[in-house]
């Protein structure tokens, strides 16, 4: 039966996707879940789909439970799951889609909508009732605003870093990736400075002209 709420885990998603109940007892995970979950979390780490509950700005506090809403507290987790080695339950749970966000995704990436969430006749269409001041939005509205706000702010962030790295190796091809992470232009110029290390180091990477796998190696 389709499912009518609007926010759901990566572990119900992969499951759900995959023809399986997630509320089952899963000792093993069958490999189309892991193979979803592998998928949607690297996605989710590029900026290319909306997470609710991650986000990638650096946390400088030391609060536990805040620590849990950004990328980096998960990033050994992250890293396992993408290059298949374990699933961390906990990452998969705690990871929350959007249903309209995980609509753009499909809609991008032209993947079928599963129709466990969109069921035939689904529409995303939504009229505001005409007494309604336009500047007055409904909270729900404004905290998805909010949330999309964070997502394009990452990815513009991600896509800067990387033209600004293009254009540094190509006037010098000698640079390391960590001295290209630190400089002046994907710090300051690119914003950077708001992102972990590990963060910005993930999305210049494959245009490092020494790393053998690069896009300028190939």
């Amino acid at each position: 039966m389709p499912l009518l709420t609007e926010q759901l885990s990566v572990w119900e998603i992969g499951f759900r996707w995959a023809g399986h109940d997630p509320c089952k007892l899963w000792l093993r995970i069958p490999l189309p879940v892991r193979d979803h979950f592998r998928t949607l979390i690297q996605e989710i780490y590029e900026s290319r789909l909306e997470c609710l509950t991650l986000r990638m700005e650096k946390y400088h506090g030391h609060d536990p439970v805040e620590a849990t809403l950004h990328i980096q507290h998960w990033l050994p987790a992250i890293e396992a799951c993408v290059a298949g080695r374990t699933i961390d339950r906990k990452l998969v749970k705690w990871a929350v889609v959007d249903r309209l966000a995980f609509f753009a995704w499909c809609e991008h990436h032209k993947i079928p909508l599963p129709e466990f969430w969109f069921p035939p006749g689904w529409g995303v269409e939504h009229e505001w009732p005409d007494n309604e001041p336009p500047g007055d939005l409904p909270s729900l509205a404004k905290s998805t605003l909010q949330r999309r706000i964070f997502i394009d702010r990452d990815h513009r962030a991600k896509m800067a870093c990387q033209q600004i790295a293009i254009w540094i190796w190509s006037k010098h091809p000698d640079m390391s990736l960590k001295d290209v992470v630190l400089s002046m232009e994907i710090q300051n110029m690119c914003g950077g400075q708001r992102y972990e290390y590990t963060t910005v180091k993930h999305w210049i990477a494959a245009f490092d002209p020494h790393h053998p796998g690069s896009a300028k190696a190939r």
